[in-house]
C-alpha cells in the first residue's frame, strides 16, 4: 500500500525501502513473507534486528479490523444458514410424529436438534418415524425415540 509499516508514512514526504522482517544478517530470506516497505529512518532505527511481533500501521491495523470485521459478518450469515438447514431438518422430523401426535414438549426440540447435529437427520427421521409408528402415546413415542437415538449414538462411540 505504499506506506511505512512501521510509522504509516508515505510518499512524498518519505522514502520507501524493503525492510526484512526477519534480518538478513541472522538467516532472513527474501521471501515474500519476510518483507514489507518501511521508510529509511525506520529502516535504519531498526537495523539487524528481530522484532517479537511484526509492527503495524495505523492504516494496516484499520485495514485488518475491517476485514474481520467482514469475516464475522459472513461467519454469522453462514451460521444463521445452518441454523435455517437445521430448524427445516427438525421440521422434517417432526413431521412423522405429527402424523401420531398432536403435542410434544417445548424441551424435546433441542434435544431433537443435538441428535440432528450428531447423527445426521438422516438417522434421526429414521428413529422418529420408527418410534411414531410402533408407539401408542405421545411420550412412549419420545421415549422409545430418544432411547433409539441414545443407542445409535453409543454403537458409533463404541466403533471408534
Amino acid at each position: 500500500m505504499f506506506t511505512c509499516q512501521y510509522c504509516g508514512s508515505k510518499p512524498p514526504s518519505v522514502i520507501l525501502e524493503v525492510d526484512h522482517i526477519f534480518p538478513k544478517s541472522k538467516g532472513g530470506k527474501d521471501s515474500i513473507d519476510n518483507l514489507l516497505c518501511s521508510c529509511f529512518d525506520c529502516n535504519r532505527g531498526k537495523s539487524d534486528r528481530t522484532l517479537d511481533v511484526s509492527p503495524i500501521s495505523n492504516e494496516v491495523k484499520n485495514k485488518l479490523i475491517k476485514e474481520r470485521a467482514n469475516q464475522l459478518k459472513e461467519y454469522h450469515k453462514y451460521t444463521l444458514q445452518i441454523e435455517n438447514i437445521l430448524e427445516e431438518q427438525f421440521d422434517m422430523v417432526m413431521d412423522s410424529y405429527f402424523n401420531f401426535y398432536e403435542y410434544y414438549k417445548v424441551k424435546d426440540r433441542f434435544a431433537i436438534k443435538r441428535f440432528i447435529k450428531e447423527l445426521g437427520f438422516e438417522d434421526v427421521s429414521f428413529a422418529m418415524d420408527k418410534a411414531a409408528h410402533v408407539t401408542n402415546s405421545s411420550g412412549d413415542c419420545m421415549r422409545y425415540f430418544f432411547g433409539i437415538c441414545h443407542n445409535m449414538k453409543r454403537q458409533r462411540n463404541e466403533g471408534n
